[in-house]
């Protein structure tokens, strides 16, 4: 059952349910889904999404691997000392 697999990572509960995120939790785990490369802002750090789980940087050896948006963070940070990741995470779920 993925709905208790998700919350089993602490997902948000708006999340939690949701087709798409369900989706996204499934496929990048299995390794159907590839994620792009992370977008930057401005001033060339990283960007996390709402309820990214997995880490998507190039050569990350341990991309199916869920992680709380913190730990991600800082995993994500430690592929390179000069990479910054951005404060906070963007975005929003759509219901429509």
């Amino acid at each position: 059952n993925l709905g208790s697999l998700s919350r089993f990572y602490y997902t948000p509960t708006f999340l939690a349910k949701h087709p798409a995120y369900l989706c996204y939790v499934r496929e990048v785990a299995s390794g159907e889904l590839v994620m792009p490369e992370y977008e930057r802002d401005e001033k060339n750090r990283l960007i996390l999404h709402v309820g990214e789980q997995y880490c998507h940087y190039p050569g990350c050896t341990v991309r199916d691997h869920p992680y709380l948006t913190g730990n991600l963070k800082k995993h994500v940070g430690r592929h390179s000392e000069d990479l910054q990741v951005a404060d906070g995470v963007i975005g929003q779920i759509s219901y429509i």
